[in-house]
């Protein structure tokens, strides 16, 4: 994957040069895995899950042009995870992140963090059979994953409805 700087109003060039000029290079220790991005007190940073069984977080150095791992700079990815980390989903409304991450092990960590503070409110660890490929959380209005209203009924196989795990924690 390439990932560049692109002006708004000019046009976007794919050709080698322009490539090679607005792209960033970034030695890491560790195999990447998902890459992903929020938004933590106003500012845009880049997740990254990696082999070390770690979330990473770079932010942009804008005087010098690249991008630094920020150390504790969100507070529920400061412990190792028990292996690695494959799919990371963030959520942040009313001054709340709540934030999943899906371990190749079956770990699954759900946190709840106040943002302004950086401070861990609540944290769950459930532990399933094998590999967690991907977990979501549902936007407030977003409609129940299920099967598309435009196939409803039109299916001519038979299709198999996603599990849903209405997970309820109890202190």
């Amino acid at each position: 994957n390439i990932y560049s700087e692109w002006e708004p109003g000019t046009q976007l060039k794919l050709d080698n040069d322009s490539l090679a000029h607005s792209c960033l290079s970034l030695e890491l220790g560790f195999v990447p895995y998902q890459l992903g991005h929020c938004t933590v007190q106003g500012e845009v940073v880049w997740v990254l899950g990696g082999s070390d069984h770690r979330i990473h977080i770079f932010s942009e150095d804008k005087l010098r042009h690249t991008y630094t791992e920020l150390e504790g700079g969100m507070v529920e990815f400061q412990e190792e995870l028990p292996s690695v980390p494959l799919f990371t989903d963030i959520l942040t409304t009313n001054g709340v992140r709540a934030t999943a991450v899906a371990c190749e092990c079956g770990h699954l960590k759900l946190t709840l963090v106040d943002e302004t503070k950086n401070e861990l409110l609540r944290t769950w660890s459930l532990a399933f059979d094998g590999p967690l490929t991907s977990v979501i959380l549902m936007r407030p209005g977003s409609p129940e994953a299920g099967l598309p209203r435009i196939l409803e009924g039109r299916a001519k196989l038979p299709v198999r409805q996603p599990a849903r795990y209405n997970l309820k924690f109890h202190s």
